[in-house]
């Protein structure tokens, strides 16, 4: 019985038909686990004044923030908003200190992206993400506390590694 053999000219057909096939099954699994669409209720969340110690002196900024609290909260975050009004914010409330990692898939607005610890300790920022990246932008470090702002903000409010939140600044 003869061996069977790829001609050259088969093999780019059968390249082009397992990547159709990589494809579609990619396309059933994000059917799967979508992320959240305009479609989808946008949760209420709860705001109010976040005081931050942006230098060693103690100068002190309070920021209007809007606070991501659930689980439904820090997965809506600020995805599929057309602008975040200057001055504005919102922190995200995790259970416990953890390694935490944003994306920006969703989001329309280019943010500044900060991590504090469980005490309020800064412990990175994420300067001018652009919206619509999924680049993961992590903590790097344990935190518990993340504060999205307007791009370019936490230069003009001078937010760095002196940085702490007042504790406790939660509802």
């Amino acid at each position: 019985m003869p061996e069977a053999r790829l001609e050259p000219a088969s093999k780019p057909v059968i390249n082009a038909f397992i990547a159709a096939l990589f494809f579609i099954l990619s396309q059933a699994l994000v059917c799967v686990h979508p992320a959240p669409t305009k479609a989808e209720t946008r949760p209420d969340f709860p705001t109010g004044t976040l005081t931050l110690i942006t230098t060693s002196d103690g100068d002190s900024l309070r920021l209007p923030v809007e606070f991501a609290v659930t689980d439904k909260q820090r997965r809506f975050g600020l995805m599929h908003r057309q602008n975040l009004p200057r001055g504005q914010g919102m922190l995200f409330i995790f259970p416990k200190e953890d390694i935490q990692s944003f994306w920006m898939k969703n989001t329309l607005i280019a943010l500044d992206i900060v991590f504090f610890d469980a005490n309020g300790l800064f412990v990175r920022i994420h300067r001018n993400v652009p919206p619509l990246s999924l680049k993961s932008r992590g903590s790097g470090a344990p935190a518990q506390y993340v504060l999205e702002i307007n791009a370019g903000e936490a230069d003009t409010f001078g937010i760095g590694p002196s940085t702490r939140l007042q504790l406790p600044a939660f509802p």
